[in-house]
């Protein structure tokens, strides 16, 4: 066996299943969501950042736990849980449901909307998604939201109610995974990957 390779008992491990925690729906609903959010957004996140952070580019990181659960109305019988989800910033950076449910927006829907969208215009106007770094007391919040360096290589913005900044992510499977996940990517965008090209798109 490669020496590299995972075993499915540190799999398992990583995110605490045992024959136990299977037989609890809730726990498997959760590590259910855990790992697909690891596969489909979190091992990415991870190598993009310590790319970037290699080339010397500044990287500031957030993830969006702001929700309104009647965002997902009438889709909830399908997802495992009613929670913020991939690309759920979008609802509130262009006032528009992309899951095309109608709902009301809450006043505190309108500020973290407001304060998302600042962030945005922020880093447009000056690189920096705080604000002019000229005139720092005109900044969002009442701390400096860093960017990413090689000390804190998983530092990140909460924006939610409350919006906090994070210095580490807090998943063992990031560090774990993340690099077999670089090696997979690497794979497929390999030209020897593609047996006959003329198939690709």
């Amino acid at each position: 066996m490669d020496e590299e390779a995972v075993t499915i008992e540190e799999f398992r491990k990583i995110y605490g299943i045992t024959e136990l925690s299977k037989t609890d729906k809730i726990f498997l609903k959760r590590t259910m969501i855990n790992v697909m959010s690891d596969i489909i957004n979190n091992y990415a996140w991870n190598n993009f950042m310590t790319v970037e952070q290699e080339r010397g580019c500044q990287t500031w990181s957030f993830i969006f736990q702001h929700h309104n659960p009647k965002i997902l109305a009438g889709l909830t019988l399908m997802l495992p849980m009613n929670t913020a989800t991939h690309g759920t910033e979008i609802v509130y950076i262009f006032d528009h449901n992309m899951f095309k449910v109608p709902f009301h927006r809450t006043k505190l829907d309108h500020s973290v909307g407001l304060e998302m969208t600042t962030l945005i215009t922020n880093f447009a106007k000056y690189g920096n998604p705080n604000g002019n770094p000229i005139l720092p007391e005109t900044f969002l919040y009442d701390f400096v939201w860093e960017p990413v360096t090689s000390e804190y290589p998983q530092r990140h913005l909460i924006i939610s109610s409350k919006s906090v900044l994070n210095e580490e992510f807090g998943k063992p499977s990031l560090v774990k995974f993340s690099p077999y996940y670089q090696k997979l990517t690497q794979y497929f965008c390999d030209d020897k990957f593609w047996i006959n090209k003329s198939d690709t798109v």
